[in-house]
């Protein structure tokens, strides 16, 4: 496992690790100097300069790496890239300055056209129930690379994604008020860092889904996800503690299932609790059936101490008067609402809610 380990190392660095000059670097550990230190030592000193070199004169420039792909229906779904400075190739692409605009970021190991993926997924669901202008920004050199490579970038990208974000404001006259941001993994906070930076009005809405854990410090709110980041910030955590950051981030923070492993997922939990969120948004888009209650805790809301709390739906049709923690159960496979669009419950005013 040891020799798989660094040898993947290597090959990884010497494939994503950018030459400097117009030439490869000559300083990356030799492979059959491996045997002069221990293979552990020697794996480490490998990625160790890896995530220097990457992080000094390359990651920093996040222009180098990430591109931003347009998606309309006028577009036939297909995507176009579109740069910063060229109003033209939006219009190109089938932008409407008049509709919506709902820009994707994806996280670690992932890139926008992964065919069933969190980018794919959303943009799908969006573009069938309703026309809206799909932004998905792109980085995928670096989001396939080592976890701690990827992680810094999250900030070069969130600023240069800020910088496309005022452009649309500034320039093409796009309203604050119809952009929201969605991220997942490392991508929600992305979009937070994006929220942090952009200079012309605040972000109307941001959603996290199942925001990144290794690496953030949730005593530190710079440079990730958390509820400054825009109007209304809305969470939903699906594998909180490992993978996934459990703590609250966002205005209103959805724990289906408790937040931590979902229903349906096997041995490979860990991933596969940290895609439900986005599987749970998608399905969100057309469906008000997740119906979520207000409670302390999840062990409150499981003994059933919260029936009579306040209620919202998780995902696109959010309150954005809600605020707190929220709670729900899901079902192990799709539909993963349990709930009909034509069910009824109780706002915290009393008055019945329909959530068709």
């Amino acid at each position: 496992m040891i020799i798989f380990g660094y040898y993947l190392c290597v090959v990884l660095c010497e494939i994503f690790n950018p030459p400097t000059n117009g030439t490869q670097n000559q300083n990356i550990p030799s492979g059959t100097l491996h045997t002069e230190i221990s293979e552990v030592e020697w794996f480490r000193e490998v990625c160790s300069y890896c995530n220097y070199e990457w992080q000094q004169p390359y990651v920093q420039h996040a222009s180098l790496y990430t591109t931003f792909l347009l998606c309309t229906r006028a577009s036939n779904l297909e995507y176009k890239e579109v740069n910063i400075g060229n109003i033209q190739e939006l219009y190109d692409g089938g932008f409407n300055l008049f509709k919506s605009t709902k820009i994707l970021i994806h996280g670690w190991l992932d890139s926008a056209t992964n065919k069933n993926y969190f980018v794919e997924q959303v943009r799908e669901a969006y573009l069938l129930a309703e026309d809206v202008n799909i932004i998905a920004v792109n980085w995928p050199r670096l989001a396939m690379s080592f976890y701690s490579l990827s992680r810094i970038a999250v900030t070069p990208v969130g600023r240069y994604t800020a910088e496309f974000v005022d452009f649309l404001i500034s320039e093409v006259g796009v309203s604050p008020a119809s952009l929201h941001l969605l991220g997942h993994s490392l991508g929600a906070h992305i979009v937070g860092v994006v929220g942090e930076s952009v200079t012309f009005g605040n972000l109307s809405r941001i959603t996290g889904l199942d925001p990144a854990a290794p690496l953030f410090n949730p005593d530190v709110p710079n440079g990730r996800l958390d509820a400054s980041d825009a109007e209304f910030v809305d969470v939903i955590h699906t594998e909180g503690g490992i993978v996934g950051y459990y703590e609250p981030c966002g205005h209103v923070d959805f724990y289906p299932n408790g937040g931590s492993r979902q229903p349906g997922c096997g041995a490979d939990y860990l991933v596969c609790s940290h895609r439900r969120s986005y599987k749970y948004f998608a399905e969100s888009v057309t469906s008000d059936g997740f119906i979520s209650t207000t409670c302390d805790t999840w062990e409150d809301y499981e003994q059933g101490q919260c029936t009579n709390n306040t209620k919202t739906v998780m995902g696109e049709n959010v309150d954005i008067s809600a605020n707190g923690c929220y709670y729900l159960y899901t079902n192990p496979s799709r539909p993963y609402a349990k709930w009909n669009s034509s069910d009824t419950f109780q706002l915290e005013d009393k008055k019945s809610f329909t959530t068709s």
